[in-house]
């Protein structure tokens, strides 16, 4: 029970996107490229610093990249206990749905 309900805030989380992060992409970049976010956010940081210009055009053009990934490539379930989640919470938020 605890790991179907983990599980569910897990998906709840990430169909409502995270909070913590402004459009996600060094998150993303991250998670596809299989290295840890917080070393492109401290080398964009760091080319903030000497070229503000460059580091939004680089920042921009990973948000297209990864805009691009997600529609080409979307996200698929693969594990069963998620998949259970998710039907677990969209029957959590059917009946908010129909009362709005």
């Amino acid at each position: 029970m605890q790991a179907n309900q983990n599980a569910a805030h897990e998906v709840e989380a990430e169909i409502q996107g995270h909070p913590d992060s402004l459009f996600g992409v060094c998150q993303s970049v991250g998670e596809h490229m299989g290295f840890n976010p917080l070393y492109l956010r401290v080398a964009l940081f760091v080319l903030m610093l000497f070229n503000p210009i460059a580091m939004a055009c680089a920042y921009a053009a990973l948000g297209a990249v990864v805009g691009l990934s997600h529609i080409i490539f979307p996200k698929t379930i693969s594990n069963s206990w998620k998949a259970e989640a998710v039907e677990q919470v969209e029957a959590e938020r059917a009946p908010e749905l129909l009362a709005a």
